[in-house]
C-alpha cells in the first residue's frame, strides 16, 4: 500500500498511472499531462533532458550516492564550487540535505545554533510572514501559516513574539482578517500588520463613499481612516505601510500622533464601505448549495476565489488556487444543472457565474 502525501486517503481519487515522460509532458495509457509542478519543482528542465540523462548514466557507472558523513568525492566538490561561484560575500560553505523542506529546517537549525554557540541562548524566536510556506518538516510548518498547521499555537504559541498579517477594512471579511486575528488574539501573540491600505487601494474612495466618512469626521484624510481601522485593534502593535512621498510621510506621522480608534458608527459605516467597495457575489458560505453539486464542487470556496479575482483585476491568487484543485472539481466542471442555486438563500445565480468564471481564467 501507498500512502500518498497531501491526499486524504478514504477520499481521495483514483492517481494517475505514469508510464513515460519527455520535456513537460506525462504520459498515461490514456492521455499526456503537462507537468506544471515539475513532479514538486525537482524537474525544472524537463524529462529525459538528454544533457541531464547522460551525466546521471555515467555517474551510475562509477557510483550513484556516496554519504558525506566522513566522506566526500569529485561530483560534489565541483556542484560545491559551482554554488559557490553564484553566492555573494563569504557566503562560502554547501550544507547539502536531501529536500527542500529539510534544506529550511536544517538553515533554521544553523540561525539558532549560531546564537547558541555564541552564549545568546533567548534567542529561539524566528520571524514569519503571513501565507508563509517553507514545507512540511516541523519547524518548517512552525514558520509556516497553513490552517492544517495551527496545531502549532497549540504548543509553541506562548513562545510567539508576533505574527504578521495583511489586515485592512477590506480584508477584514473580505481575506478572512478578522478570523485570523482573533486566532492570534485567543493565544495572546500581538499582530503585525502589512498593507494596511491594500496597495494603495483604500487611499483614494469614491466621492460618495469620501462623503459619507467625512460626514463622520471632517478633518480626517482618507487615507488615515484604514489607520484609524487598525488603532481600533488592541491585538495590532506594529503597522508597516510604504510611503512614496515626503507627503504621505508627513501626513502618517500626523495620524500616528494621537490615537482615535473608531467608535461602533464608524466601524459599521467603514465596513459597509468596503463590501460595497467588493460588490461581488454575496455568498454568505452556508453551504446548502455543495450537498446539492453532482460534480462535488467547493461552490462557496469557488465564489470567494470568484470575488478576490473579480476585486483585483485579475492575478495570479485564482489561477494558482484553481490549478491545485482536481479538474473535476474546478469551476470548469459545472453542468449547470441549477440544483445548487434551488437551496441557495441568496439566489445567487452560480451556474452563471462558475461559467464568467471559467472565462476570466483563460
Amino acid at each position: 500500500m501507498i500512502w500518498y502525501p497531501y491526499e486524504q486517503m478514504k477520499t481521495m481519487r483514483e492517481p494517475f498511472q505514469i508510464i513515460d515522460a519527455k520535456g513537460v509532458w506525462l504520459k498515461t495509457p490514456e492521455r499526456e499531462m503537462i507537468d506544471s509542478v515539475s513532479s514538486w519543482w525537482s524537474v525544472i528542465h524537463g524529462y529525459k533532458h538528454p544533457a541531464l540523462t547522460e551525466a546521471i548514466k555515467a555517474q551510475a557507472d562509477l557510483f550513484s550516492h556516496v554519504m558525506l558523513g566522513g566522506l566526500t568525492h569529485e561530483p560534489v566538490r565541483r556542484l560545491s564550487d559551482k554554488l559557490q561561484s553564484f553566492l555573494p560575500g563569504d557566503l562560502d560553505y554547501c550544507f547539502f540535505s536531501d529536500s527542500g523542506s529539510v534544506a529550511v529546517e536544517v538553515a533554521l537549525k544553523m540561525a539558532l545554533q549560531y546564537y547558541v554557540n555564541q552564549g545568546e541562548w533567548q534567542r529561539t524566536k524566528v520571524l514569519s510572514l503571513t501565507h508563509a510556506y517553507h514545507g512540511d518538516t516541523f519547524k518548517t510548518m512552525e514558520v509556516g501559516d497553513d490552517e492544517d498547521y495551527h496545531f502549532i499555537l497549540e504548543a509553541y504559541g506562548e513562545k510567539m513574539e508576533f505574527c504578521q498579517l495583511q489586515i485592512n477594512y477590506i480584508d477584514w471579511d473580505f481575506q478572512d482578517a478578522k478570523k485570523k486575528a482573533e486566532l492570534l488574539k485567543e493565544y495572546g501573540i500581538p499582530v503585525w500588520v502589512m498593507e494596511p491600505l491594500r496597495g494603495g487601494k483604500l487611499a483614494a474612495l469614491s466621492s460618495e463613499d469620501e462623503a459619507a466618512l467625512k460626514e463622520l469626521r471632517p478633518e480626517e484624510k482618507i487615507p488615515a481612516w484604514a489607520f484609524r481601522f487598525l488603532q481600533s485593534l488592541p491585538e495590532v502593535k506594529m503597522i508597516l505601510s510604504g510611503m512614496s512621498t515626503m507627503g504621505q510621510l508627513e501626513e502618517n506621522i500626523r495620524t500616528f500622533e494621537e490615537e482615535k480608534p473608531l467608535n461602533d458608527v464608524e466601524m459599521e459605516r467603514l465596513l459597509d464601505i468596503a463590501d460595497n467597495m467588493i460588490n461581488g457575489v454575496p455568498c454568505t458560505a452556508c453551504r446548502y448549495c455543495t450537498s446539492h453539486c453532482p460534480q462535488g464542487i467547493d461552490i462557496p470556496a469557488m465564489l470567494k476565489l470568484y470575488n478576490e479575482h473579480v476585486f483585483t483585476g485579475g492575478g495570479f491568487i485564482a489561477p494558482m488556487t484553481i490549478e491545485a484543485i482536481p479538474e473535476e472539481h474546478r469551476p470548469g466542471a459545472c453542468v449547470g444543472c441549477q440544483s445548487c442555486e434551488a437551496v441557495c438563500p441568496q439566489q445567487i445565480k452560480i451556474s452563471e457565474v462558475l461559467a464568467d468564471f471559467v472565462q476570466k481564467l483563460k
